[in-house]
């Protein structure tokens, strides 16, 4: 009985034994993986902090934005676009500037056209977007004209931009004149490049051909590529030319009678321009009009070519008197919008007068001085909405008023600059006379003198001078 009960107490002490041992090394291995578990949160904790520090250092880096153009999109050799972005994104790495693909501007353009186009989307980009650095690759990509080139190169460095080339870096601390002189030979290069074109397109015509894109109405080529007037058009021209000099038809008319009497002569529709176009083209009495004439340059502005004869000169003269007469009387016995406005723009402001045009004086047709009209839409014109009228009476369509007698407009109103019509962005100071603000636009730098009492002008003064205080 007592080797029963000594050998289950030896049983229940090693079991004893056994477990708490087991207890000890299972909370070994919990502290252990409890240890582990620290350390690698103490990794991923170090981790988070150096990719915070990352996406600092990114956002702390300055913006910039990349201009490529070429003359083309099909452009490939010499600055062709990867060429340019290559170095864009070289030279951005260099300066440790975040280039974005998506700030930056691409297009195949002429450097006349390019600034005109992007000139607002480069400004925003650095007053918006806090773009700091536009990336150039040379000069002649961003303008070929020297003053609207340095104008808005003025305006980039005074919204806070820089601008950088494979050569210098330009902000306010520069001096613009070696900028300049890059931009004036850029403009040089382009008139040299454009009148060697036209002094061959001059020699193809004197070869009897025709190196525009687009033929007159019934001038053909022939297997040679020069050109001659198709007789099968006869008709056509003839009608043209007789009906407008002996009857009181005008363009329209004749368009669309034309479109009806020679449908199958005709690869399309005539429009009204098309007809005024054929009357006054030298080109159908055997005179190729050159180009050069519509840009006033000096030089060869027609050139003869006897198989293009459709008319006589005679006729041809005898039209061309006809429209001139024709236009005089046209605007003979109007008056000119602006002086019928004068009064009311001064009165109650320029907005409040052209958004009621309707009740505050008739509206006619351009053409036929009609004035039962009706609406067909209408444009957005420097942020003012133009209405389009129709004729009831004829097939007419005009915008009123045309975006000629809307500038004319904006600056009879005394609240706006005289010569550009800009509404704000003025610098008022006191002028000699007493009774007098004196006005600065800063868009176009006129400057004129307003009366103190003008509300306008006299809230603004007194903004400028608190923010100088």
């Amino acid at each position: 009985m007592l080797r029963k009960n000594m050998f289950t107490k030896n049983v229940v002490t090693m079991f004893i034994i056994i477990l708490s041992s087991s207890w000890m090394v299972l909370g070994d291995i919990m502290n252990m993986a409890h240890k582990k578990t620290e350390k690698n949160q103490e990794k991923l904790k170090k981790k988070c902090k150096e990719n915070d520090k990352i996406e600092k250092m990114v956002q702390l880096k300055p913006k910039g934005m990349g201009l490529y153009r070429v003359s083309t999109s099909k452009q490939k050799k010499g600055t062709s676009p990867d060429i340019q972005k290559q170095w864009a994104v070289r030279r951005a790495k260099d300066l440790d500037v975040d280039l974005r693909d998506e700030l930056s501007i691409f297009d195949g353009i002429s450097g006349v056209i390019f600034l005109k186009k992007y000139e607002k989307e480069i400004i925003q980009n650095i007053t918006e977007k806090g773009v700091k650095y536009i990336f150039i690759y040379d000069w002649n990509r961003f303008t070929r004209k020297l003053t609207p080139g340095s104008d808005v190169l003025d305006k980039i460095i005074a919204a806070g931009g820089s601008v950088v080339t494979p050569s210098e870096i330009i902000d306010k601390s520069s001096n613009l004149f070696m900028p300049q002189m890059h931009m004036a030979f850029s403009q040089y290069q382009r008139d040299s490049i454009v009148n060697n074109g036209r002094s061959g397109q001059i020699s193809r015509l004197k070869e009897g051909k025709y190196p525009f894109r687009f033929l007159p109405i019934g001038v053909k080529r022939d297997e040679n590529d020069k050109i001659y007037f198709d007789h099968s058009f006869d008709v056509l021209i003839q009608y043209i030319y007789n009906t407008y000099y002996q009857t009181k038809t005008d363009f329209v008319t004749i368009a669309s009678t034309c479109n009806k009497q020679y449908d199958k002569l005709l690869e399309k529709p005539l429009s009204a321009s098309q007809v005024k176009g054929i009357l006054t083209n030298p080109i159908y009495i055997g005179f190729v009009l050159y180009e050069s004439v519509r840009y006033g340059k000096d030089g060869n502005s027609t050139i003869p070519n006897p198989r293009l004869i459709a008319v006589t000169n005679d006729i041809f003269d005898n039209v061309q008197k006809k429209i001139k007469e024709n236009m005089k009387n046209r605007n003979k016995y109007e008056t000119p919008l602006k002086d019928v406005l004068s009064e009311p723009i001064e009165t109650y402001g320029f907005d409040v007068v052209l958004n009621n045009l309707d009740d505050m004086i008739i509206i006619r047709c351009n053409k036929c001085k009609k004035t039962d009209l009706y609406h067909v839409g209408g444009d957005v014109v420097s942020g003012h909405f133009l209405p389009k009228y129709q004729c009831k009476n004829c097939p007419h369509q005009f915008r009123f008023p045309s975006v000629t007698q809307l500038k004319n407009l904006r600056c009879v109103d005394p609240r706006r600059c005289p010569r550009c019509g800009s509404a704000d962005d003025f610098t008022v100071t006191r002028s000699v006379l007493s009774d007098y603000f004196q006005v600065i636009c800063n868009k176009c730098k006129y400057t004129w003198l307003a009366p103190v009492t003008d509300g306008k002008f006299k809230k603004l003064f007194d903004q400028q001078q608190d923010e100088e205080k």
